[in-house]
């Protein structure tokens, strides 16, 4: 793993001092490369990890992203988040990949981000408990990062529709409010322009 890290720090080195025009080439296959080293990187070394992913997503504003890129890197930040939905830098980071994965121009990579990442964050959203409100709270920092990412036509058929159940559940259930609340403002300014709205 160690070999692995620093090849990770020269990656991250590499995208961070470079122009895109030079790194567009190798940006697929570095990211196709880090995929695999998220579920299995330990907390002290996941911040690198996240941040290189960060760095190359946004190589050329992830034109050369494919779906199934970001449909295999959606699940592996979900697979993180599942295990560190509690880490306030480590939700920064995924919700800075998850936003630019949801901007990326590419054909087909919005819906695919979407597809992939928002079932299982409106069944987190949806199992609020007052015990555990920070994978509801953390869940919706990632939905409110697709909806940042979201192009100028709108959010997509049946995104409301699927968010919204488990959205005002949570929030009817909520003891605090303000915790859920705060993170809602990128959802209630995208609203009004959706043609989805149940």
């Amino acid at each position: 793993m160690t070999s692995g890290l620093l090849l990770i720090e020269v990656f991250l080195s590499f995208c961070q001092n470079i122009d895109d025009s030079v790194a567009v080439p190798y940006a697929p296959r570095i990211a196709k490369d880090i995929g695999p080293f998220l579920p299995v990187t330990s907390e002290d070394t996941l911040t690198l990890v996240l941040e290189t992913l960060a760095v190359v997503v946004q190589i050329d504003d992830g034109k050369w992203i494919t779906e199934d890129l970001a449909r295999a890197l959606v699940v592996a930040i979900l697979d993180v988040w599942m295990k560190n939905n509690k880490d306030p830098i480590f939700i920064s980071i995924m919700t800075d990949v998850v936003e630019s994965l949801a901007s990326s121009p590419a054909p087909g990579v919005y819906p695919a981000v979407v597809q992939q990442a928002l079932p299982p964050l409106s069944n987190a959203i949806s199992t609020y408990t007052t015990n555990d409100s920070g994978i509801a709270a953390a869940a919706i920092d990632l939905v409110n990062s697709i909806v940042e990412g979201a192009p100028d036509a709108g959010l997509g058929d049946g995104f409301i529709a699927m968010l919204a159940p488990s959205l005002f559940g949570c929030l009817a259930s909520a003891e605090d409010r303000d915790a859920i609340q705060v993170r809602l403002p990128l959802l209630r300014l995208r609203l009004p322009n959706s043609t989805d709205i149940v």
